[in-house]
């Protein structure tokens, strides 16, 4: 036994290894890798003692992740910033899971084919894609594996009752919330699967006691769930009222079901869109049909209720009820929920192959297909990761009136210099959205760029009053109001990106040449005015 199963892991690797070895020829984005590692000083600079002390202190890119970001630096300290090096960590942990699924369903349900079926469809799946290829989705995998194996730890203690594995689960469901919070709803997986395939939880008048020895998992959870909330409150980006929330909960986990059975159109990124009352009643009515077509088998097959309260239950915090960002939804949630759908779709194939004649023959060819079936859709789809450009042109592709990815297409346009594909996509983006700082500083840029100076004013002095804390907005005004030869405004506008962080040192080497400049044509009301502003402002930042 113990053969044929480090057999299957070996071959969980291997599978893995080779649906996404074409990662390791994807770059960095420049969408949230550069805040986690292309344009992140403190992981730039490697592991080390001050950046430890940064990562469990920070609240940067709106998460308190410290593993996460420890994880980046040693990424750093070994491979530099080379992508490569990189997205091989990622893959790696990535294969980790999936063994670590295949060992925790094992050790839950006593079975071992099973097992590794559902970990082969869960490793191969093209939902994978994103939390996998991305980089500054590093913090999926890594919490994932530490999840896995408190869920393999727990399964273990559950079967043997000795108090090692108890305090091992505990220890890795804490690192797994110190590398995302996703995790928080384990706890009540756990209890779920008290009631199988454990058969700990045979009455309702058992519940209590079996919530109650949990104690410190949900004492985790609610810790954890508090400080993301606080760490998170800064990007919540969408207000949405509570019933526009709720409508598109319900659409979304109907579209997360469709999306792992038809992963062809995966994007990374779905745009929140109003959504119709039709559409939230289909939506509504196909989910609650799941619903019932699972309880109502829960005595005969409980794995499909099981299955699915796992796939739903660990999805609630990610499905938009506290909204976070402009996503409808996102791909990478699915990656521990789809465990879920996984041990629903074996057991079920199994099922299959006891009752049916030549069921075994008709199961495996079956199971072969299908695995067959991601490996290459996950393969399809791990080059659209390639670059910034490829990304987003594809979720333009497959989406509708996506304005965030033509807003980013446009700025990774304009990073390069293709002014005009930039404007193309900037101008579209704020026909859907017009207010949107971020498309109008940089289609300001764009005109500054193209000759068009006093437009491009005009719309970052607009992107301004939509944001005033804009990443270099002031700054970008000012080069552009000293461009059109008005240097009163544009040294009011150094002197105010002289209180930004991000450009504080370029505004005040900015302020000091122009005062040198003003010095030596005689312009002493300027040059005083410049020299106010400096030793106003204190020390370089």
């Amino acid at each position: 036994m113990r053969a044929e199963r480090a057999g299957i892991a070996l071959g969980l690797a291997a599978g893995v290894a080779l649906a996404f070895w074409g990662a390791l020829d994807c770059g960095f984005l420049a969408w949230d890798d550069d805040l986690y590692v292309t344009a992140n000083p403190q992981v730039l600079a490697g592991l080390r003692g001050a950046g430890v002390g940064w990562a469990f202190t920070t609240f940067h890119a709106g998460n308190w992740h410290p593993l996460t970001w420890l994880s980046h630096m040693l990424d750093v300290t070994l491979f530099g910033v080379n992508p490569m090096g990189h997205h091989a960590t990622s893959v790696v942990l990535h294969a980790g899971c999936a063994v670590l699924a295949f060992a925790a369903l094992a050790e839950l349900t006593g079975t071992t084919w099973r097992a590794a079926f559902a970990a082969a469809l869960f490793a191969l799946h093209p939902l994978r894609v994103e939390s996998v290829v991305w980089v500054a989705e590093r913090k999926d995998v890594l919490s994932a594996a530490f999840a896995l194996g408190s869920l393999w730890a727990y399964a273990r203690w559950a079967r043997q009752k000795a108090r090692g594995p108890w305090w091992a689960s505990l220890a890795l469901f804490a690192a797994a919330l110190l590398a995302k919070p996703m995790p928080v709803t384990l706890p009540f997986l756990f209890l779920l699967l008290d009631a199988w395939p454990l058969g700990r939880l045979r009455a309702w008048r058992e519940l209590g006691a079996r919530a109650a020895e949990k104690w410190p998992f949900f004492a985790l959870s609610a810790a954890s769930c508090l400080v993301t909330l606080h760490a998170q409150s800064a990007g919540i980006a969408v207000r949405l009222p509570v019933t526009a929330r709720a409508a598109n909960a319900v659409v979304a986990l109907a579209q997360y079901v469709l999306r792992a059975v038809d992963p062809r159109e995966l994007a990374a990124l779905y745009p929140y869109h109003p959504v119709q009352p039709r559409v939230v009643l289909a939506a509504g009515l196909f989910v609650a049909a799941l619903a019932l077509l699972a309880f109502s088998q829960r005595r005969t097959r409980p794995w499909l209720a099981v299955g699915a309260s796992w796939f739903a239950g660990m999805l609630v915090p990610a499905l938009g009820l506290v909204q976070v960002g402009v996503q409808a939804s996102a791909d990478r949630y699915t990656y521990l929920p789809f465990l879920g759908l996984a041990l629903a779709a074996s057991w079920s194939l199994a099922e299959l192959a006891e009752r049916v004649p030549a069921g075994r023959t008709v199961a495996g060819a079956l199971a072969g297909l299908v695995l067959a079936a991601c490996a290459v859709e996950t393969r399809r789809q791990v080059p659209y990761w390639h670059d910034t450009v490829s990304l987003l042109g594809r979720a333009i592709e497959v989406t509708r009136a996506n304005w965030y990815a033509h807003t980013e297409l446009g700025v990774a346009y304009a990073t390069q210099g293709d002014l005009a594909h930039a404007r193309l996509y900037l101008e579209k983006s704020l026909e859907w959205n017009q207010d949107q700082p971020r498309a109008r500083a940089y289609l300001g840029l764009v005109d500054v760029e193209s000759g068009a100076v006093e437009h491009g004013i005009t719309e970052l002095q607009r992107a301004l009053l939509l944001d005033p804390e804009i990443a270099g907005g002031r700054y970008a005004l000012a080069t552009a109001l000293e461009r059109a030869g008005r240097l009163g405004d544009a040294v009011a506008e150094y002197g105010l990106a002289l209180a930004d962080p991000r450009s504080a040192q370029a505004a005040r080497a900015r302020l000091e040449r122009l005062g040198a400049d003003a010095r030596a044509r005689g312009d002493d009301a300027l040059a005083a005015g410049i020299e106010s502003r400096l030793s106003g402002a204190g020390p370089p930042r």
